[in-house]
């Protein structure tokens, strides 16, 4: 029996660490950074999401269990916003900024369509930035200004496999923000 545990709280150990070394495993970006704004509204100028690649990713993140879509309170308008359902009692409520907004996918008719702006653990927005998929929003500090979290813009996907790693960078936050491992 107690080899059994043993093997059990290895095996949960080692699905914990794959979940939380997701980000870890990440590509690196291809090409240069894009152009990104020196002003709020915070958004990507250069190298935006086609319609098809924005379409799959905002039908992925609407899709996710405790995600309902609502207009933004934080962004610009026809952002597409990804707020915590009211019933889920689990929110870890020091990461969200304004409500239960938790990303919103900027709209494809402005700069910046595909782009998100999303919160992580600190440590996982430096990982995300060292492999080009993101940086820190100008309003970082203000909102994080213990340094635990951080606030980021998640660059938008160019291609179905820069989507993939959008929607880990994504889920990592989602989980976060949910309290799930």
């Amino acid at each position: 029996m107690l080899i059994a545990s043993i093997i059990l709280l290895s095996m949960i150990n080692n699905q914990e660490m794959k979940i939380e070394n997701k980000l870890q495993e990440l590509p690196h970006r291809k090409g240069k950074r894009p152009l990104t704004g020196d002003a709020l509204p915070y958004l990507q100028i250069t190298d935006n999401s086609n319609v098809a690649i924005f379409d799959e990713l905002a039908e992925w993140l609407f899709s996710l269990e405790y995600i309902e879509e609502r207009p933004t309170i934080i962004s610009v308008r026809g952002a597409r916003a990804a707020w915590i359902k009211n019933d889920y009692p689990n929110v870890n409520e020091e990461v969200l900024q304004i409500g239960r907004e938790f990303t919103h996918i900027h709209p494809l008719n402005i700069y910046g369509g595909g782009s998100q702006h999303l919160s992580l653990k600190r440590e996982d927005c430096e990982t995300v930035i060292e492999k080009g998929w993101g940086e820190y929003h100008p309003m970082d500090k203000v909102a994080f200004p213990d340094g635990a979290y951080g606030h980021i813009m998640v660059y938008a996907p160019r291609n179905a496999k820069e989507l993939e790693v959008v929607k880990i960078i994504t889920e990592t936050s989602y989980k976060l923000v949910t309290n799930q491992k």
